[in-house]
C-alpha cells in the first residue's frame, strides 16, 4: 500500500515541532526525505524494496555476457543492483559466487539450459550456458525523487526510517549538530539491523 509524502511530512513535522513550516519550508523537508530515500535504496537489502524492482527484457548476450553499460542508467549501485537473471523464454539462473566460477571440477557450476548459472565479473553479467541468446534481468532501480504532492515509492514499513533521516538533517541544519548526529547514527543502525535480519537467515 502506497503512502503519501504529505503523510510523511505530517509525521516529520510532529517530530521537529514545525507543523506551520516556520523552521523549514516544505521543499527543504522533501529534499531531506529524498536524501534519506537515496541512502535507503543504496544500503538496505533489496528484499525490503520490492516496489522498486524493474526488469530488462530480451537483452542480447554477446560472448556469454551482458555488459552493465548496455543497460540504462537506472540500476542502483551499478552491477550490485542486479538481483536475478533469467534466460529469455527459459529458466531463472542460480547465482554463483565469483570465487567458485573457475572450479571446473564441480559440474554444478557448469550451467545448462535446464540448470543455468550467472555470475558477475567487473561490469559484466555472465551466463552459463554461454550460448544463451537473450537475458531478462531483474534489478533494483535508482531512487526517484519524491514531490510533496506525490506518493512515497517505499512500503509503509520504511516510513519511520525516512522520517528519522529527515529529522537528523533538520536538527543539523538548525544548529543542533550533536542531536542530529545521534539521530543520524540511529538511522544507520536501523539499516544495519534490518539487513542483519535478512542476512542471518
Amino acid at each position: 500500500m502506497s503512502i503519501t509524502v504529505l503523510s510523511i511530512l505530517s509525521s516529520l513535522n510532529d517530530r521537529i515541532n514545525d507543523s506551520g513550516d516556520v523552521k523549514f519550508f516544505t521543499v527543504e523537508k522533501v529534499s531531506y526525505l529524498n536524501g534519506g530515500g537515496t541512502i535507503i535504496q543504496g544500503m538496505l537489502h533489496y528484499s525490503y524494496l520490492i516496489n522498486e524492482f524493474g526488469v530488462y527484457e530480451n537483452k542480447t548476450v554477446t560472448s556469454g555476457y551482458v555488459s552493465i553499460s548496455d543497460l540504462d542508467n537506472d540500476v542502483v549501485n551499478g552491477i550490485n543492483g542486479i538481483i536475478k537473471v533469467k534466460i529469455t523464454d527459459g529458466l531463472w539462473a542460480d547465482f554463483v559466487n565469483i570465487k567458485d566460477v573457475d572450479n571446473q571440477d564441480n559440474s554444478y557450476l557448469l550451467g545448462t539450459s535446464i540448470n543455468p548459472k550467472w555470475y558477475v565479473r567487473a561490469d559484466k553479467i555472465f551466463i552459463k550456458p554461454s550460448n544463451a541468446a537473450q537475458l531478462d534481468i531483474l534489478y533494483l532501480k535508482v531512487f526517484t525523487d519524491m514531490t510533496a504532492s506525490g506518493n512515497c515509492p517505499f512500503n509503509s514499513s520504511l516510513k519511520n526510517l525516512l522520517i528519522t533521516y529527515a529529522q537528523a538533517m533538520c536538527e543539523i541544519a538548525s544548529g543542533n549538530f550533536d542531536k542530529g548526529q545521534i539521530i543520524l547514527s540511529t538511522f544507520y543502525k536501523q539499516i544495519v539491523a534490518l539487513n542483519n535480519l535478512v542476512e542471518d537467515k
